[in-house]
């Protein structure tokens, strides 16, 4: 169930309550998501924007600075894209020896 939606860079940021998945960690606190809490989820459809969760609680407390949370999870996606892509070259430089 969509509860809004925001605008992000021209695209469209849909904000849904949901039940989260096993070993959900929320983006605001970094801490689990007990899989019986309310929790909401803010999903780009774009591929090279990503979707996160959180505690609904910590959604409440940011909802007034959508933009500036939305923000910060494109720039902590950027920087974990770019990490990834450091570590996994380094893994298979290691497999091939």
């Amino acid at each position: 169930m969509s509860i809004k939606c925001f605008t992000y860079k021209n695209t469209s940021v849909q904000i849904k309550k949901v039940k989260p998945v096993m070993n959900a960690i929320c983006f605001c606190c970094g801490e689990e998501i007990d899989e019986y809490a309310d929790a909401i989820s803010l999903v780009n459809e774009q591929n090279d924007m990503p979707s996160i969760i959180l505690h609904e609680k910590c959604f409440i407390e940011q909802s007034n600075n959508l933009l500036d949370l939305y923000n910060d999870v494109c720039i902590a996606f950027k920087q974990y894209e770019k990490l990834d892509k450091i570590f996994r070259t380094q893994k298979e430089r290691i497999a091939k020896k």
